[in-house]
């Protein structure tokens, strides 16, 4: 399981590199190269790319925004989710989506600690979740 958070977004890391799928530098590039050594590595294990779930960030000026809305010049958090989809489809990995349907503005006081990262709650939730996308029939 490859399981992200939304540091790269945090950090202002570069989404990709459109003359090199393989850049290290940027998000989708290291994402695809690592995906490609493991496969090379281990061919007959079966990759899952898990999602960063939603997150706020804080702008220059401080101020708490949404990772939904807030582009810190390379992209939405959502651009980078659409990444992590593209490389996932691209490289023959399943994905397992947290980002849609497990936090959101309503209950992020919930499952996050400090609007950033999430609390030991939301990390079981997404375990479980991860449990029942993978193994369907788990539990029954």
């Amino acid at each position: 399981v490859i399981f992200y958070n939304a540091q790269d977004y945090l950090n202002l890391r570069v989404g990709m590199n459109p003359d090199n799928d393989s850049d290290p530098v940027t998000f989708s590039g290291a994402l695809n190269a690592g995906i490609k050594l493991i496969q090379e590595k281990y061919p007959f294990i079966r990759i899952v790319c898990m999602s960063f779930p939603m997150c706020y960030a804080y702008d220059s000026s401080g101020q708490l925004v949404s990772g939904d809305r807030y582009d810190f010049g390379n992209g939405k958090l959502t651009t980078y989710l659409q990444f992590m989809i593209d490389v996932s489809g691209a490289t023959g990995v399943s994905f397992v989506d947290n980002y849609y349907g497990t936090i959101h503005e309503d209950n992020s006081s919930t499952w996050l600690l400090d609007n950033v990262h999430v609390n030991a709650d939301c990390n079981a939730y997404m375990a479980d979740h991860f449990v029942r996308v993978i193994y369907p029939d788990y539990g029954n």
